[in-house]
């Protein structure tokens, strides 16, 4: 609940604010942090995070472009992408 009701509306707010470029590069790391985990903390990244994000299409498309490895994995599999 934390992440739906908290962590989400945060993030996605600072990515109308590229002033904050530093504290999405934080949150970036602990998504990939999170992505790189067991199937738990990807389970939430993936469904409580990137889906949410997924359904503001051009926010989606501005944290792909911090998003690292493990959560770019999950993206693209969220995305139907191999």
């Amino acid at each position: 609940m934390i992440f739906g009701d908290v962590f989400n509306p945060y993030f996605i707010g600072l990515l109308d604010e590229p002033k904050k470029k530093e504290k999405l590069i934080l949150i970036s790391d602990l998504i990939e942090y999170m992505a790189a985990m067991d199937e738990y903390f990807q389970e939430t990244v993936a469904t409580t995070i990137l889906e949410r994000l997924s359904d503001i299409p051009e926010k989606y498309l501005a944290f792909r472009d911090l998003a690292e490895k493990n959560t770019l994995k999950l993206m693209n599999d969220q995305d139907g992408i191999s």
